[in-house]
């Protein structure tokens, strides 16, 4: 039995406020707060990960040129320098020179905004969304991506899932060979989105990014709004049926703490700016 695993905590980086029958078909019309969370993980090997950077005000930038402001139009954010990653790290003590990898879930702007802060790590990312760093203008805008919020560094492409499978989800890409973090292809929302799948101390869990948007969304295979679907996701099918294989991964594996990025209830247990250790959720 593998009796090390990776500790990991939960970021909450800002929030964007929607509609929340955009967020979830059916669901009341009013505003809420879709809050994106990041994850800091702490390999007994191979030391500090993150599992994307969620906010950070570098986007408040980016968003002032066009075509970006449309982004920024569609998604109202708030972000504060003190709420982003690389600040909640040092709350625990470390730096951003402490992180070696950052895991790249997508290239949405709510995803990546802190690249910034750790451009001297590797940037983990699948050949699909590696396609889309080079993407400029209304093709980068079509994407969710904004060119600004990713700079320069090395970048290391998992062009295979060739690794033990999950059920329901296919394939994984084992990290570091370990079985201790395991890429998932979740394909629909983003090109080229991936999840992973985490031994942690508390358990396994399934960082799902935007696989889906909440717990209510997995459990129930509900989706977003008709709408949000033709506005906001890449390929509706392959999302729709991403939303069923994680719905049905949840009914056959109740053991693994399944995390959205967005998610209301797990984001409920945060609080903003302050790492949340995951046996606090």
């Amino acid at each position: 039995a593998q009796l090390i695993m990776v500790k990991l905590w939960l970021l909450n980086t800002g929030f964007c406020t929607a509609n929340e029958q955009t967020l979830l078909q059916n669901a009341p019309r009013r505003r809420v707060k879709a809050y994106a969370l990041a994850a800091l993980l702490e390999h007994p090997q191979e030391g500090l990960i993150l599992f994307d950077t969620g906010y950070a005000p570098r986007l408040l930038e980016a968003f002032k040129r066009f075509p970006s402001s449309i982004y920024g139009y569609l998604t109202p954010t708030i972000t504060r320098d003190e709420w982003s990653a690389v600040n909640q790290i040092k709350a625990l003590g470390y730096t951003a020179d402490d992180i070696r990898t950052v895991i790249i879930s997508h290239l949405h702007a709510d995803h990546i905004a802190g690249l910034h802060d750790f451009s001297h790590a590797t940037f983990l990312l699948s050949p699909e969304a590696f396609e889309v760093s080079s993407s400029q203008g209304f093709s980068a805008l079509k994407h969710g991506f904004l060119p600004p919020l990713f700079p320069p560094a090395t970048v290391q492409v998992t062009d295979f899932f060739h690794h033990q499978a999950l059920p329901e989800l296919g394939n994984t890409h084992d990290v570091f060979g370990d079985g201790l973090l395991r890429l998932v292809q979740l394909p629909g929302h983003a090109k080229g989105q991936v999840g992973l799948f985490v031994q942690t101390t508390c358990g396994p869990a399934l960082l799902a990014a935007d696989g889906c948007w909440s717990t209510t969304a997995y459990k129930d295979n509900h989706p977003p709004s008709p709408l949000a679907l033709r506005l906001l996701f890449h390929d509706v099918p392959s999302t729709l049926k991403t939303l069923e294989h994680l719905h049905n991964f949840h009914k056959t594996n109740p053991e693994v703490l399944i995390i959205p990025s967005h998610c209301p209830d797990i984001s409920a247990r945060t609080e903003l700016g302050k790492p949340t250790p995951l046996e606090a959720i």
